[in-house]
């Protein structure tokens, strides 16, 4: 099966990726040893391409030729956008995924009634077959607000890579209190950054808010943008590792961490409580410093044996299974059912349900009132 993957971040096969672009790498670096091909498309193909017409043009003129079987949207961003008009347009199946909590984020930094980025995500969403989610947690959390036919299908880590290692790499006082991520404001850096902790804070990750956070925090040692062997040696070296950010879905350096032998210390939200939710391996409170405490206490063996249970072999079954599952959902939905809604809805309104672009409000209101179908062709 050819599978194309649509984002707006770009994907570094070498280098430093988003946390929605690393799954996408992860799973492209899987599917051949599952029988299947990735063809990834990101936002760099509308690289000198105007807002307008000429861009929906420009994208379908390339999906045309893609020849792909399946096709997923993993970002709700300007591509996204554009793809998900052309699989609606042509009548296509098709999958999405909901990686971050920008509406709680915009609530909690911005003060941002969260309902207006809402809208806009079950309007983008629920165009879609299947929404696809990192765990359980997040699916019961985005359908609480409107966002349906969820399906978690987990994330995986890399355990060859990320490893215990000798400790000795970093030579600083103890203990060694870690950060690994963007440096942007809705990582929430500075939560982590001001506690009153012994030792020293490592900060590895570049962002936005990179300068202004040294400025503020001398005494933290900021090491930049670390890949590869590099980066997992900052894992190893690291006593516990601290994730202050309250509104990821999952956070994939959760795991990173536990597969290199390094506690978590986390805020006890969703994210890390499906990520690293396990005692053993992980602290979880509201109070990050105390958080932190207690994580130090943690065996490193139990992180190792948490992680090695967790591989993105099995997690991209899971996707490529959901693509399967979604392209027969369509094939059913259109032999009998689907073909009499599209009737009716001919006979009411003079156009073709595939010739239109409407909301899935509209949609769902002109079926059922406010009763979704879970096997109605989606609009």
């Amino acid at each position: 099966m050819k599978i194309a993957l649509i984002l707006d971040p770009p994907v570094n096969k070498n280098g430093y990726n988003t946390g929605a672009s690393q799954v996408i790498k992860c799973y492209d670096e899987q599917f051949p040893a599952l029988g299947h091909e990735a063809l990834i498309m990101t936002k760099s193909v509308l690289d000198g391409v105007p807002v307008g017409p000429d861009s929906y043009k420009h994208v379908s003129a390339l999906l045309d030729d893609l020849d792909f079987d399946a096709i997923h949207l993993a970002s709700e961003g300007r591509l996204g956008l554009l793809a998900r008009r052309y699989c609606i347009s042509r009548g296509l199946p098709f999958t999405t995924c909901y990686h971050a909590q920008y509406p709680e984020f915009l609530q909690t930094r911005h003060g941002v009634d969260p309902e207006k980025p809402y809208a806009y995500l079950r309007w983008f969403h629920n165009g879609a077959d299947i929404v696809l989610v990192p765990t359980q947690t997040m699916a019961d959390r985005i359908e609480d607000n409107g966002i349906n036919n969820t399906v978690a299908v987990g994330h995986g880590v890399d355990t060859n890579l990320f490893r215990p290692r000798e400790k000795g790499f970093l030579n600083l006082p103890g203990p060694i209190w870690l950060y690994v991520g963007r440096l942007d404001p809705e990582k929430t850096v500075e939560d982590f950054l001001r506690l009153d902790l012994p030792g020293t804070k490592v900060v590895v990750g570049d962002g936005s808010v990179r300068a202004e956070l040294e400025a503020a925090f001398p005494d933290a040692v900021f090491v930049g943008l670390k890949l590869g062997e590099e980066l997992a040696q900052y894992y190893a070296a690291a006593d516990v590792f601290v994730f202050p950010s309250k509104t990821d879905t999952f956070g994939l350096v959760n795991l990173e961490a536990v597969a290199s032998g390094t506690p978590v210390a986390a805020y006890n939200v969703v994210g890390p409580i499906d990520a690293v939710g396990d005692p053993k391996v992980a602290c979880l409170k509201d109070d990050l410093r105390a958080a932190c405490f207690e994580a130090l206490k943690l065996d490193r063996e139990d992180c190792r044996k948490f992680a090695e249970e967790r591989s993105w072999a099995k997690a991209s079954q899971n996707f490529v299974q959901q693509q399967i599952n979604c392209s027969e959902e369509r094939l059913i939905a259109q032999t009998s059912y689907g073909k009499e809604v599209s009737a009716r809805f001919e006979r009411r309104y003079g156009q073709r349900l595939d010739e239109i672009e409407c909301t899935i409000t509209d949609w769902e209101n002109f079926l059922f009132g406010a009763k979704a179908h879970n096997l109605a062709p989606r609009i």
